[in-house]
Formats: structure tokens, sequence, C-alpha cells
């Protein structure tokens, strides 16, 4: 399971619907080597270094927080019990 990445005073949050099978088996968000959230985040100004997913329990620094809806289960949405969101 991966423990949500959240503080006090975030400009952002961003919520997935549940951890993808790789991230669940490394143990760090987006982490499925096509996965370009990190790449995204940098492009778009939201941080100022290009992070990779063995440093998502970092991106506090830049105000960034992560967590899923979902914490019990992993996989493709279609894959997720939709009895688990409630």
């Amino acid at each position: 399971m991966l423990r949500d990445v959240l503080t006090y005073n975030l400009k952002v949050v961003f919520c997935g619907t549940a951890k993808g099978k790789k991230s669940a088996q490394s143990g760090f968000y987006y982490a499925h080597k096509r996965n370009k959230f990190y790449s995204i985040l940098f492009e778009a100004g939201f941080t100022s270094d290009k992070l990779t997913p063995e440093q998502c329990y970092q991106i506090n620094n830049y105000k960034i927080g992560l967590t899923d809806l979902v914490h019990k289960e992993s996989g493709n949405d279609k894959e997720i019990n939709k009895s688990t969101l409630c």
C-alpha cells in the first residue's frame, strides 16, 4: 500500500483512483516507465526539477500532494471494485 504524500499548506493535491500495479509493486506513485506524470509536472512548471517515481515522497517540497481514492486495491480503473470507492 502506498502512503499518502500529504502535509499542510499544499497548493495542489493530485488524487488518483487507485495505484497502478507497478506502483503497488515498487512503493512509488506513478512508477510505470511509460507514465509521464513527473515529466508533465516539470514541463507545466509545478516542479523546478524533473522528479522520478523514487522521489515521490519529496514532492511536498513543491507544495504538491499525492493520494488515491482506493487504498486497498491496485490496477486499472476498470479493475477496481466499485464498492471500494464508497
